[in-house]
Order: C-alpha cells, then sequence, then structure tokens
C-alpha cells in the first residue's frame, strides 16, 4: 500500500467522508488520443496521462507528434521535457502556428504547437526496465483499484476538502 494525498477538489459536502473505488483508465483512453504518430493533447487530462500515451506511440513509431491547442499547450511543453528528462525521446522541432476554430458565434484563431520528437537509441531498454517493475509490481499485490476518500474540510470554504487515495495495485 501507499498513500497519497491528492490536490483539493470542489465537491458536494454530501461525499465528505465516503469512498469510492476507480480503474485505472490510461489504457481505454489512449486510443481517442493518437491517430498514428500524432498524439493529440488536451487540456482535461494530466501531462503524466500525455506521457504515457506518447511512450505507446514511441513503442511503435521512430519519430512523434505532439500536438496541442490554446491551454493545452503547456501540457505538451511538460510532456514533451518529461520524455526528454528520463530519456525515452529526444526534441526534434517544435512548431508554433495560428488556426482558426469554431467559436460560440464565430471562427476565433488559436495558437497551435506542435513537438517533433525522436525515440531514445536506448527506448527498447527504458521501457524493458519500467515494465519489470510494473509487472512486479503488479505481481506483489494483485489489484489494480484504487480506493479514494474524501476527508473533512481543511478550510471552511466549498473547495476545501482533500482527496486521499491508498493504492493496491
Amino acid at each position: 500500500f501507499f498513500f497519497k494525498q491528492k490536490t483539493a477538489y470542489e465537491i458536494l459536502s454530501g461525499l465528505v467522508g465516503s469512498e469510492m473505488c476507480i480503474r485505472d483508465s490510461y489504457k481505454m483512453e489512449k486510443k481517442d488520443s493518437t491517430h498514428g504518430n500524432k498524439v493529440t493533447i488536451t487540456a482535461k487530462k494530466d501531462a503524466q496521462f500525455y506521457v504515457f500515451i506518447a511512450k505507446q506511440a514511441l513503442n511503435n513509431f521512430e519519430e512523434i507528434e505532439l500536438h496541442a491547442m490554446g491551454a493545452a499547450m503547456p501540457l505538451c511543453i511538460t510532456a514533451s521535457e518529461t520524455l526528454a528528462k528520463f530519456g525515452y525521446a529526444t526534441l526534434k522541432n517544435t512548431q508554433i502556428d495560428q488556426v482558426e476554430v469554431q467559436g460560440y458565434d464565430k471562427m476565433i484563431k488559436k495558437p497551435k504547437m506542435i513537438i517533433f520528437m525522436k525515440r531514445a537509441s536506448n527506448f527498447k531498454e527504458l521501457m524493458d526496465k519500467a515494465n519489470a517493475i510494473k509487472k512486479e509490481n503488479e505481481s506483489a499485490f494483485n489489484l489494480i483499484l484504487s480506493l479514494i476518500h474524501i476527508s473533512e474540510p481543511t478550510r471552511p470554504e466549498r473547495i476545501s476538502y482533500a482527496v486521499f487515495c491508498l493504492k493496491k495495485k
């Protein structure tokens, strides 16, 4: 078991003290985020999710492209920096353009970023090592659910509840 405090979330007070189990959904959602060697990054997920997705793409392609628009651009940068920091890929090029998208009542211009990355020469070795550690952890704990407990309020405001997660993986 390990214990981790997550960021505070705005929740209803009726959920305080409640518990729920959730599954890790990375594998189920990866198809929605990749199109060949292109990884589409949105602001709906965190950077670590896109690092996971990018590593899956790098497993199949020598070079990948991380695409992001608007508010998702910082996630794109963080994901690419994480891939480079841990040696999975190297940065080849970055491109920033403007694209027109449909707004509520008119077309608007948004910035679009594409980060081009190349798989590292030792990528397969790094993935084998990571997969061996993952398999070792899974065999030690044999369960893939997370137990989430929503604690008592830390402040009187509505957004003041901390979420704690006990994982048995």
